[in-house]
């Protein structure tokens, strides 16, 4: 499908329904090579085991829908997206839900598709449960915490300081290119950091800052 064909369709999707976000069933990266768009809300990247590892399939994605512009909702293959097209085991189901519910840019996760013998089995509904109450943990965090950390300045020329709130620490903070590339990696222990960045050629990066609670990315530019 063209470009024009997305984002002409989601047009007129809001044209019938204007209160309504539009989205289309296709992952951020194959997306990002026709973007940004005008009128499309939403995309779907869809996980299993063959895309590799689900921290850089999240970490490309995301870097690809900050630069579109566009949300996440991400989806698990439960059916066919393990190893020789098999079910994903529940264990599995559940540390790659965590991983992509822990993605600060995620705004929904999907199971494709709906089969009552998997998710009525007792093994993968307990995990489900595990899932919701390792969710849950995370709702007292306040507003403060969850727009942790602050980035400043930004845009930047050789440095960026990063203020946190100090539960919020220590933290693994990652910088990476729009091509998904990791860029700079470091750790983080005191409530005000500074970084010196001025190795980094000009242009659009994303900040990824991450800790027990899940992760955050930040968009930074550097003039």
């Amino acid at each position: 499908m063209a470009f024009s064909t997305i984002d002409s369709a989601a047009a007129y999707s809001k044209l019938l329904f204007p209160a309504l976000k539009t989205g289309v069933g296709a992952p951020a990266t194959w997306l990002s090579q026709y973007g940004p768009y005008q009128y499309l809300d939403y995309c779907k990247p869809q996980y299993s085991v063959n895309k590799g590892n689900i921290q850089q399939f999240i970490q490309s994605n995301d870097s690809a829908a900050i630069a579109t512009n566009l949300k996440l909702i991400y989806s698990i293959n439960v059916l066919s997206g393990w190893y020789q097209q098999q079910s994903i085991p529940p264990q599995n189901l559940f540390e790659l839900s965590i991983d992509i519910l822990s993605d600060s840019l995620c705004k929904g996760l999907l199971y494709w598709k709906y089969d009552s013998s998997y998710f009525e089995d007792p093994q993968t509904k307990g995990k489900c449960a595990a899932i919701k109450d390792s969710l849950c943990k995370t709702t007292y965090l306040n507003e403060y915490q969850l727009n942790s950390p602050d980035v400043w300045p930004n845009p930047f020329t050789e440095k960026i300081f990063l203020e946190s709130a100090i539960n919020f620490l220590p933290a693994n903070v990652s910088i990476y290119d729009l091509a998904g590339k990791c860029v700079f990696e470091t750790k983080i222990y005191n409530p005000t950091e500074c970084l010196s960045l001025d190795f980094l050629p000009h242009g659009i990066y994303i900040l990824k800052f991450k800790n027990e609670f899940g992760s955050r990315l930040k968009k930074i530019v550097k003039n």
